[in-house]
């Protein structure tokens, strides 16, 4: 499967990945209409690799697609789910069980998803814009923008972290880096600062992480660089990966 949203609980030495099938990986023939997609998340043990559990949801006829995903600190999973349901997923460091969260048409084929730090609030990147999720009693609204930012459909995002009150968002599609600051609720973006914009190495970037003040992030995922049945492209029409990094300032 093809691998998506990875994570890393350093208290509990646990990375979390996500994967899901697609027809972009070479030898799928699965057809949703009677297979279906499957899709899992995986952890496992990070000071030896081994897997130590699996998260599968594969049945006949479901298209299932885990994209991402953000650990809380007691060791609980949140986990975006598209296509045949557009969904938030839980795994609960109580009871390591798999289950739905939260469902609404209000998240509309969901992707980056991050927490507020104080953990009071869930933020989830979908095609329509970002949708603010209060922890404390499961409401879901959409985040409030100023007029004449673009955040959907082809400016949606991807990647979504969180940083002193405000988001990073990575746009594939316009290949830009953004940060969003919020108002003292956190349900509203007040302003946008351009932290990268058409970088010559960006080829779909994607994905990233913060450390400290400085954001990493996939500059190239090459998603379109693969042939009909799967297989990658030639070497001499491939990039090397790349990671970009950013400053980000309060």
């Amino acid at each position: 499967m093809d691998g998506r949203g990875v994570k890393i609980d350093s208290k509990r030495r646990i990375l979390w990945a996500c994967s899901s099938g697609g027809d972009n990986l070479e030898g799928y023939n699965l057809k949703d209409e009677e297979q279906g997609r499957p899709a899992g998340i995986f952890k496992f043990n990070l000071d030896n690799g081994k897997l130590i559990k699996k998260f599968l949801l594969d049945a006949p006829g479901e298209v299932h697609f885990f994209n991402d995903l953000v650990v809380n600190s007691a060791g609980d999973v949140f986990i975006s789910h598209m296509f045949s349901e557009s969904s938030i997923y839980k795994i609960s460091n109580d009871n390591d069980q798999l289950a739905i969260l939260y469902s609404s048409d209000i998240i509309k084929y969901p992707n980056g998803i991050t927490l507020s730090d104080d953990e009071s609030k869930l933020y989830v990147a979908h095609s329509e814009g970002i949708a603010v999720v209060d922890i404390s009693n499961g409401k879901i609204s959409p985040i409030q923008i100023p007029e004449g930012l673009k955040i959907s459909h082809r400016e949606s995002i991807d990647g979504l972290y969180y940083f002193n009150n405000s988001l990073i968002g990575i746009q594939p599609d316009i290949r830009t880096v953004q940060q969003f600051h919020l108002d003292s609720t956190g349900t509203s973006i007040l302003k946008s600062t351009l932290l990268e914009v058409n970088h010559p190495m960006m080829n779909n970037p994607t994905t990233g992480e913060l450390v400290d003040d400085t954001f990493y992030y996939i500059a190239n995922a090459q998603f379109g660089s693969f042939n009909e049945d799967g297989s990658l492209f030639s070497i001499e029409r491939l990039y090397e990966p790349t990671i970009l990094k950013v400053k980000i300032n309060d």
